[in-house]
């Protein structure tokens, strides 16, 4: 099983394309985009109406691997995602012991040398609990989680709870909240491809179930350009139609002032995501 998560997690930090100029190169997480399979379940995972009305908590355990000295200021963060997930039913609670393992690596090193994972693993808890690693920052990645991309029930078997962000991004208002989106099953608004207006789903949203990120009321995404303001700059694709994105939802690639916002089918999606395929760490 070991030789099988080092390939899967070479895949994951590997999923963005190093010969590509990402639009706004500090949002950048490189937690891979689900396969084709991994849509068809995601889709039919969405057609569940049967949204629990039960919070589901979830325990983390915060790893501090980073030699810069601040106050993470642990119990608001967690405060503060709980003020976010709520419409979700989704709870967090923090490890009051939390370990510190300082290293050099930045983000972007880490991602990119599978190997570099195991030197953390002592620090993470036996007990079930989805695992924070802050690292020390560097010039590409705010962070990553490292998912599977299709065959979601193997999360039982192979785990999967961590998420890297890097020191920096810690203190904005936004990366972490996009993280555990794509730890409780969301993709990104634009899709799989972060190019400007290579995105599937058609700016009037009739294919919005089986492009993008299989959501509806996230409207169709070109990972365009913003101004100062957070004002979507307009762009049309090649058909002459203009796209009109939310700015502000967490799982775009827009800047991280601009994004305070989960829609209600993302809540939907998260919701019955954790409760078919993170089941077994809910307390």
């Amino acid at each position: 099983m070991k030789n099988i998560l080092l390939v899967l997690l070479f895949i994951v930090a590997g999923c963005t394309n190093k010969n590509e100029t990402p639009p706004i190169i500090q949002q950048i997480c490189s937690s891979e985009f689900c396969s084709e399979n991994g849509a068809k379940e995601l889709i039919n995972l969405y057609e569940d109406d049967n949204m629990t009305n039960e919070t589901m908590t979830f325990k983390i355990n915060c790893i501090v691997a980073t030699n810069k000295k601040v106050d993470f200021k642990f119990q608001k963060k967690i405060k503060d995602l709980n003020n976010v997930f709520t419409k979700g039913k989704i709870k967090f609670i923090v490890n009051s012991e939390i370990s510190i393992s300082p290293q050099k690596l930045t983000i972007d090193q880490i991602a990119e040398k599978e190997g570099i994972f195991t030197q953390f693993k002592q620090n993470l808890k036996k007990e079930k609990s989805i695992n924070i690693i802050i690292v020390p920052h560097g010039k590409s990645l705010n962070g990553f989680t490292l998912v599977l991309p299709e065959k979601f029930l193997n999360y039982l078997n192979l785990g999967y709870e961590t998420i890297y962000i890097s020191d920096k991004a810690w203190f904005n208002t936004s990366t972490l909240q996009h993280e555990l989106g794509h730890f409780f099953g969301l993709q990104h608004t634009f899709g799989e491809l972060t190019n400007e207006n290579s995105t599937l789903e058609k700016p009037n949203g009739t294919n919005c179930k089986e492009e993008g990120d299989f959501i509806c009321d996230t409207p169709s995404d070109p990972n365009g350009k913003t101004d100062a303001y957070c004002n979507y700059v307009k762009s049309i694709n090649k058909n002459g139609e203009v796209y009109s994105p939310k700015v502000n939802n967490y799982m775009s690639y827009y800047p991280n002032k601009c994004k305070n916002e989960f829609t209600n089918g993302q809540y939907k999606a998260m919701n019955l995501f954790a409760k078919e395929y993170r089941s077994y760490l809910i307390y």
